[in-house]
């Protein structure tokens, strides 16, 4: 007689030789590759529920279905997937999401970049989403939705590795700051941003430097597009809004720059409010920097004063925000390595090996004697400082919201004097060497 305790034993047995050969009766997971990708984009391209397109909207949907695009619909709205031949071969695979202007669609986009996104082979995907009329999404809604066709594609195409960025054209690109904000604090799925013609959100309230409100609000969150990184586009012809559209992108690359991350504004001296498919000047300007490696972290270094030959170092160790940065014996320790990082434009910022934070001056203040501290990068002003030669191995800091030096205080010998900012006098006491 069998007692229920062995019972159990052989049930769970069982169970057990079961679960483990299931894979092998199963067989292995279907790959995620081009076959697996043009065999999603071929069943059925077209749904019967989604909306005809007119004029010369029809054609461009045509045409996109003909060089093997395929529309899915997506709670109440669609997005256009369109992958080159050269995406599955390139060394480093970029996919552009994209996000229309006015009363415009994913297909005219399409039409717009497809030649150029085949040579660079890059892939496209475009969602519908009002941008411009009285059904737009809002940037809530445009992420969720980015969200899910990025859940969408890459069971199907293999994107999980590849570079992904979000394009916006116009009101597109307007919006695209917005949703770079929510990225940021979500789930960061973006490599960058790319704004064509378009900082400024509709309808215009007061002009040119009013930005989406999700932006407007997130001015004060120094950390606010933490880490990405931005190519923005404007034509110095255009003034359709009653301003220049180059003064109008102005304040979105000062957005970025401000707010954590690194724009950079490409003014295309013929250009209007579409031109940049149509420049090839811009276009490789545009692809030479979604192809850009990210920025790499460079070596760390001992940051030695002149004065005293001692390092520039955080006090015990410490590695909560706001400890304080003094001089003190160099021994080599992490507290007393420091990352140069070039952030464009002739600043830096320097990174503490053992906490990840930045040398900042407390509260941003600009008065002689503030003293110096870590804290989280966000790249403000009071984190960056040109970096001055003066001759013979020895350098100094200059902050940019200031004018001016790390300065160890009093020009002080003793062990664990403070490191402070004061106007710049070439003293010993501001000048360091780098040593590896």
């Amino acid at each position: 007689m069998i007692n229920s305790g062995t019972l159990f034993l052989c049930r769970w047995l069982i169970w057990l030789a079961a679960a483990m050969l299931m894979p092998w009766i199963a067989g292995p997971a279907a790959a995620i590759d081009e076959t697996s990708c043009r065999a999603w984009l071929a069943d059925n391209p077209s749904p019967s529920s989604l909306a005809s397109l007119s004029g010369a909207g029809a054609t461009q949907r045509a045409a996109l279905l003909a060089d093997g695009g395929k529309l899915v619909t997506i709670d109440g709205r669609y997005y256009a997937a369109w992958f080159p031949a050269g995406f599955f071969t390139a060394s480093t695979p970029t996919v552009v999401f994209n996000l229309h202007g006015t009363a415009g669609y994913p297909e005219a986009e399409w039409n717009d970049w497809h030649s150029t996104m085949a040579t660079e082979g890059v892939a496209l995907i475009g969602l519908s989403w009002g941008g411009g009329t009285s059904s737009a999404a809002s940037d809530e809604d445009v992420y969720a939705l980015l969200k899910q066709m990025l859940a969408e594609v890459e069971t199907h195409c293999p994107i999980d590795s590849a570079r992904k960025w979000l394009m916006g054209f116009s009101v597109g690109s307007a919006m695209s700051f917005a949703v770079m904000i929510r990225d940021v604090a979500d789930q960061m799925m973006f490599n960058g941003q790319v704004a064509v013609s378009g900082a400024a959100i509709l309808p215009m309230v007061s002009g040119k430097d009013e930005m989406h409100a999700t932006v407007e609000s997130a001015r004060s969150n120094p950390l606010a597009v933490a880490g990405i990184r931005a190519w923005l586009y404007c034509g110095e012809l255009e003034a359709s809004q009653g301003w220049r559209m180059c003064d109008d992108m102005l304040n979105g690359e000062s957005f970025v720059n401000e707010h954590g991350g690194s724009a950079t504004l490409y003014r295309d001296p013929t250009g209007s409010h579409g031109s940049l498919p149509g420049n090839a000047t811009a276009r490789t300007a545009m692809f030479t920097y979604l192809g850009a490696a990210d920025p790499q972290p460079g070596p760390f270094y001992s940051v030695v004063y002149k004065h005293s030959e001692k390092c520039q170092d955080v006090r015990g160790a410490d590695s909560t925000n706001g400890a304080d940065v003094i001089q003190w014996p160099c021994h080599d320790g992490s507290n007393q390595k420091l990352q140069l990082v070039d952030k464009g434009n002739g600043y830096y910022s320097l990174v503490y090996k053992h906490s990840g934070l930045c040398t900042d001056v407390f509260g941003g203040g600009t008065g002689a004697g503030e003293k110096v501290i870590q804290w989280p990068c966000h790249g403000g002003d009071n984190q960056l400082f040109s970096l001055e030669d003066k001759g013979g191995g020895h350098y100094s800091f200059r902050y940019k919201h200031s004018g001016q030096c790390i300065d160890v205080f009093g020009a002080g010998m003793v062990d664990a004097a403070n490191v402070i900012q004061w106007p710049c006098h070439g003293g010993g006491n501001q000048l360091f060497s780098f040593v590896p």
